[in-house]
C-alpha cells in the first residue's frame, strides 16, 4: 500500500484533476478500484463544485475588469473553461489570478486588450504585495522586492477602467498609453503617453 499515492490522488480528485492519480505506480488493485469508484461519487462532485465556486469567486474579485470585458465580448465560457480545465494550484488570490492570466495569454480567442487588462490587474496585485513586503523591511534594504514594468494600451486606461467598472461604452482607440506599475509610486501605478526610454517587460512573478 502506498499511502502517499492514495493521498495525492485524493487531493487531485478534490481539485478536479486526475494527473496525480495517473502518475501513481504503487497502488494495489483494491486501492486503484476504490479510487476509480470515487470519481463518480456524489460526495466528490459536491467537493469539486465547492472548490469551483470558490475559484470563480476569487477570479471575479481579483480581476473584475477582465471579467467585465470577457462578458462584453460574449466570452463568458472562457471563465467556465478555465475553472473546469485548470487544476487548483493555490488558494491565494494573487496566485489564482496569475494562473488565470497565464491561461488567457495562451488562449487563441483572447484579444490583446483582454490580455493587457488581466496583466494589469495581476501586476497591480503583485505590486501592492511588493509594496507591503517592502514596508516591513528597513529603509535602504538591498533585498527590497522589485516589481516595476510597463503595459501598453491603445485606449485611455482611466476611461477604459471607468467604463468597465460602470458599464458605460468603452472608449475608442485613440493613441498609445503606457502604464507603469511600481511599488514606489503613490498609487502604485501611473499613466503616460510618452513611450518609456527603457521598456520593462512584464515579469513572471
Amino acid at each position: 500500500m502506498s499511502l502517499l499515492d492514495v493521498q495525492r490522488s485524493l487531493v487531485g480528485f478534490a481539485r478536479g484533476s486526475q494527473t496525480e492519480y495517473l502518475a501513481c505506480t504503487q497502488l494495489s488493485e483494491s486501492e486503484d478500484a476504490w479510487l476509480k469508484s470515487l470519481l463518480q461519487s456524489p460526495g466528490l462532485m459536491v467537493t469539486q463544485q465547492i472548490q469551483q465556486w470558490w475559484r470563480l469567486s476569487r477570479i471575479c474579485l481579483a480581476a473584475p475588469m477582465t471579467i467585465a470585458l470577457l462578458k462584453r465580448d460574449g466570452m463568458e465560457e472562457l471563465i467556465v473553461e478555465y475553472i473546469a480545465t485548470e487544476p487548483v494550484r493555490s488558494l491565494f488570490f494573487a496566485a489564482e489570478l496569475e494562473q488565470f492570466k497565464t491561461y488567457l495569454h495562451s488562449h487563441v480567442l483572447v484579444n490583446n486588450l483582454a490580455k493587457t487588462l488581466v496583466a494589469f490587474e495581476s501586476g497591480l496585485k503583485n505590486t501592492y504585495q511588493a509594496s507591503a513586503a517592502n514596508s516591513l523591511q528597513t529603509s535602504g534594504d538591498a533585498t527590497a522586492l522589485s516589481c516595476i514594468y510597463q503595459l501598453h494600451f491603445k485606449r485611455d486606461p482611466i476611461k477604459l477602467f471607468s467604463a468597465l467598472l460602470s458599464g458605460a461604452p468603452l472608449p475608442a482607440e485613440d493613441g498609445n498609453y503606457y502604464v507603469t506599475l511600481d511599488p514606489k509610486l503613490p498609487q502604485h501605478w501611473c499613466v503616460t503617453t510618452q513611450a518609456p526610454a527603457i521598456y520593462l517587460a512584464e515579469p513572471q512573478i
